[in-house]
């Protein structure tokens, strides 16, 4: 049974031959691609044991050995350049993220596309995705128990890109430019968080010696996202 998120991820993943799922966890979204005829066939990974057993039991259990491969190992490193069209990597901070894309570039710069859903940092990979040269093709929100997920997908290859101010990293362009109808929530949220940063630095007692100078920041950030808030609802209602 895949949530709300992992649904998103899957219809975020273009018809390919492979694809590989890095920290795959219980191997659900690989096996709804392979079962849905999406993909030919998987690679599931992750570094960890205790998930990836359990990968294997349920890819046992579909009977789907034979096309869907699962590999212990630390990110990329265990797919080979051009091994994979494509690579998966949700439920993962954006900085491990971008720790992962460094360590292998020779099988980055392989890759046709790439498939995120990154759970932090949201900024830091979309300016990894753009400093290796690849195109935020398009993205989308996914609502969960409360909580708003980013999906991204992008592709191996340069695009001209619109320029917005540096906290449009942290919102998303593409989001932005289709009015994602989860949009307005997203906005809302992250007003309410930079201005709970922003109050707890001016509150502080003992306050760091550059406090003043980042609640400005925040401020600043607040008034942009409200502005687009005021846009995004004038344009949707």
């Amino acid at each position: 049974m895949l949530t709300a998120r992992l649904r998103q991820v899957v219809a975020a993943v273009p018809r390919a031959e492979v694809v590989a799922d890095i920290g795959t966890d219980h191997a659900y979204v690989p096996i709804r691609l392979v079962r849905d005829g999406i993909v030919a066939r998987a690679i599931a990974t992750d570094v960890r044991e205790g998930p990836l057993e359990a990968a294997r039991e349920h890819v046992r259990r579909r009977h789907l050995q034979q096309r869907i491969a699962c590999r212990r190992g630390d990110g990329l490193e265990v797919i080979r350049p051009g091994e994979a069209d494509g690579v998966i990597m949700a439920g993962m901070g954006g900085e491990m993220m971008t720790r992962i894309w460094g360590a292998s570039p020779q099988v980055v710069v392989s890759l046709k596309f790439a498939v995120l859903q990154p759970m932090s940092r949201y900024a830091e990979a979309r300016r990894m995705l753009r400093t290796a040269g690849w195109h935020l093709a398009d993205e989308w929100l996914a609502a969960e128990k409360n909580k708003i997920y980013r999906v991204m997908y992008a592709v191996n290859q340069p695009a001209e890109e619109q320029r917005y101010p540096a906290l449009m990293d942290e919102v998303g362009a593409r989001l932005w430019e289709k009015r994602d109808p989860l949009l307005g929530r997203l906005l809302a949220r992250m007003v309410r968080q930079k201005a709970r940063l922003r109050d707890g630095l001016l509150q502080a007692q003992r306050p760091r010696a550059d406090a003043a100078e980042r609640a400005d920041i925040l401020t600043a950030e607040i008034q942009q996202l409200e502005e687009w808030i005021w846009q995004y609802k004038s344009e949707i209602s």
